[in-house]
């Protein structure tokens, strides 16, 4: 056999390495535009208060759910807040104590976060675009209305207990059956309170949810294709082979 055969060509060697395709990215990009059109579209939509959202505000919106509809919005969004910061302390944890290099669940987490704070923000900058009275100073109801120029679409406790929801079910779904729930009464409370259209907590609930999907998808693109999760530790010593 002659050198020629045995030595391999470097040049060849290199072109024979699959390179990494941009299609990832593109299509990381694209599915999260994808997700924010299919929560804006509809948000826009909703723009205008609706027949239909004013019946049902004026058939929930009793004295006596007023009482209580505050209490249960505001405790909706603390729990739903307390149960993130331990779940990104569990995260955290259990990644230090496993050793891996992989931080692929801290990452996304960090990224469902980021929305909460990017959601609040929009959220903010939509209700001064479109300036919608509060319900409760349209109707005779007895809650303690915020102020005039405190508007009402979309409705800012829904975005951020919808956009915490999503950030918890993207790492841990198994706790849908606990946040699912919380972000609805929180939502629904709003109109319980008097506060908010029904209209409102739709469209704070698509604006929550989506912005937290679409932050999530592109907090793949940094690190491109990610690898499953390595264990780190000390090297493993193979057996001494006996003659």
């Amino acid at each position: 056999m002659t050198a020629h055969q045995d030595s391999s060509d470097p040049a060849d060697s290199q072109d024979s390495q699959p390179t990494q395709s941009p299609a990832p990215l593109t299509r990381t990009i694209v599915l999260a535009v994808a997700i924010w059109l299919a929560g804006l579209i509809p948000l826009t939509l909703l723009a205008r208060t609706p027949d239909w959202s004013v019946r049902l505000y004026e058939l929930a919106g009793t004295d006596s759910s007023i009482r209580w509809g505050d209490v249960l919005s505001e405790a909706s969004v603390l729990l739903l807040v307390g149960l993130y910061a331990a779940v990104e302390v569990h995260l955290l944890i259990s990644h230090l104590r496993a050793r891996t290099t992989g931080w692929t669940p801290v990452i996304t987490y960090a990224a469902g976060g980021l929305s909460v704070i990017m959601a609040l923000w929009l959220n903010l900058a939509l209700k001064d675009a479109y300036s919608r009275v509060r319900p409760c100073h349209l109707h005779e109801v007895s809650s303690i209305c915020p102020a005039p120029d405190n508007w009402s679409f979309p409705s800012s406790h829904t975005v951020i207990a919808f956009a915490i929801t999503a950030a918890l079910l993207a790492v841990k779904p198994l706790l849908a059956w606990v946040a699912v729930p919380l972000a609805v009464a929180g939502g629904s409370a709003r109109v319980l309170a008097g506060d908010h259209y029904p209209h409102d907590v739709l469209a704070g609930a698509l604006l929550g949810t989506t912005l937290c999907l679409g932050v999530i998808a592109l907090s793949a693109l940094p690190s491109g294709r990610r690898g499953p999760d390595v264990r780190v530790g000390p090297p493993v010593r193979s057996p001494r082979r006996s003659t």
